[in-house]
């Protein structure tokens, strides 16, 4: 069965890649060349945007059957597979494909795997295709994949700098993960100020998605992703797809408990692929995990720095030092 994740979503963690394992396919039929990741890639037509309510990434991985047309003479060209990834929602992903070779049969297999690719939103891409090693006979190909929204090859670069997701008179506090915290939480941030503050877009990008748990994701020019978690009211023009500036509105925090204050939980992160092992042989798999990334903010004064600890938010500039008639310090 496949197994299904979101971004864990408790306080003070900052979401990591979701994923899907399927531990084995099958096909069974007569065969297709072999290609690399990346092979083929096209827009899917009028195909709609997956509802904001969805729970589930609209991803899957489908084995296509191309059968020769009837006009060609019987056995003279095989009945192919293409193995090929259809992307419906308005996010990239990464994806990576391991073919099992011991208990495939007859499969001719053209190059080394695993096959990594990045399947643009709303669009399909052939993963990898196959033939019989002895033409005319039947073969069968077992394998395996994983994916995770976003792109694993994302390299982390702002020059421009984050804003603060809020209004420059707002007062906040950051609250950075402690510890040895593992990638996907290392350079998570909890900012907790007012409930009916306005959340603003630190960066610029395209809104990727939106989830139940009144979550946004953004989409940056460089492939990364801030997720913005925990919004209480996501503003109504707010939709996938829509394009987004730094410092457009998102939505607003609602209270948490009776305090009357809230939280708004931010984070900048990629997938990462991962090996990960089972109690078996058999059951070790490919998937992918998340890292995070350091994020220097800038205030409108132009003050910027990267959050090392736990402080008030935006920066203070540090008191000027009273010269108590020996000269200042």
């Amino acid at each position: 069965m496949a197994k299904f994740g979101d971004p864990p979503p408790a306080a003070g963690k900052a979401a990591s890649a979701e994923n899907i394992a399927l531990p084995e396919r099958i096909s069974e039929e007569k065969g297709a060349p072999f290609a690399k990741a990346a092979d083929t890639t096209r827009s899917l037509p009028e195909e709609p945007a997956p509802a904001r309510s969805k729970k589930i990434y609209d991803f899957t991985v489908r084995d296509v059957k191309n059968v020769p047309p009837g006009y060609v003479p019987d056995g003279s060209v095989d009945t192919t597979h293409a193995i090929t990834a259809v992307n419906h929602g308005m996010a990239p992903v990464s994806v990576v494909l391991d073919i099992d070779r011991d208990r495939s049969d007859n499969l001719r297999i053209d190059g080394e795997g695993p096959l990594y690719a990045v399947v643009p939103p709303n669009s399909e891409q052939v993963l990898f295709r196959a033939r019989p090693e002895q033409r005319g006979s039947s073969y069968r190909a077992r394998y395996s994949y994983s994916w995770g929204i976003g792109v694993y090859t994302a390299k982390h670069s702002c020059p421009e700098r984050y804003r603060f997701p809020f209004g420059g008179k707002v007062k906040a506090f950051a609250s950075l993960a402690e510890g040895e915290q593992p990638p996907p939480d290392r350079f998570a941030i909890t900012f907790s100020m007012p409930a009916g503050t306005t959340v603003l877009a630190a960066r610029k990008g395209v809104i990727s998605r939106i989830k139940e748990n009144h979550t946004i994701d953004i989409l940056h020019d460089d492939s990364t992703i801030a997720t913005y978690q925990h919004i209480g009211r996501i503003g109504a023009e707010i939709s996938e797809g829509k394009v987004v500036s730094a410092g457009d509105p998102l939505g607003v925090l609602s209270p948490m408990g009776k305090s009357g204050d809230s939280y708004l939980h931010f984070m900048v992160w990629r997938p990462e692929p991962q090996h990960f092992d089972g109690a078996a042989p058999q059951n070790s798999s490919l998937g992918f995990s998340s890292v995070s990334f350091p994020v220097e903010f800038c205030t409108d004064t132009g003050t910027c720095s990267v959050l090392t600890k736990n402080q008030p938010v935006p920066f203070v500039p540090a008191a000027k030092a009273k010269s108590r008639g020996r000269g200042k310090s």
